[in-house]
């Protein structure tokens, strides 16, 4: 998963529950986790999803209006989600996210070098141009 993955997928996720879209939202964090392989933060989705679930049918049966309990689903949404991002950018490896390149190097230390050179060489014109 890459740096802008992760950010589609916590945009979606934020814009869903923007738009009181809280099952959706639910599910596509579920799967987000799941791709994460963490068991406590799988756990903590199934509890917040039973929590989502109980207080819909307690409206749907009109035994509750309960808008302190739609904040609460909230704030726990955002904050496992803020959660989920950084367990996701902490298993990026690096340079993941940058593009592979064949430029015909054999090893880093040539590329290294020919970077070190382009660096001298921009410094090189900006000083003839002076």
């Amino acid at each position: 998963m890459t740096i802008d993955e992760i950010k589609n997928k916590s945009d979606l996720i934020k814009d869903l529950i923007a738009n009181a879209k809280f099952r959706i939202a639910i599910d596509e964090l579920k799967n987000f986790i799941e791709e994460l392989g963490d068991d406590d933060l799988e756990n903590n989705i199934i509890i917040i999803s039973a929590r989502y679930n109980h207080d819909y049918l307690q409206k749907l049966l009109g035994t509750s209006d309960n808008e302190i309990e739609l904040n609460k689903l909230i704030k726990s949404l955002l904050s496992i989600l803020r959660i989920v991002e950084k367990t996701a950018k902490e298993k990026i490896k690096p340079n993941e996210n940058l593009p592979i390149i064949d430029n015909g190097f054999d090893n880093k230390m040539e590329i290294s070098i020919e970077k070190f050179r382009e660096k001298v060489s921009l410094f090189e014109d900006f000083d003839n141009k002076r």
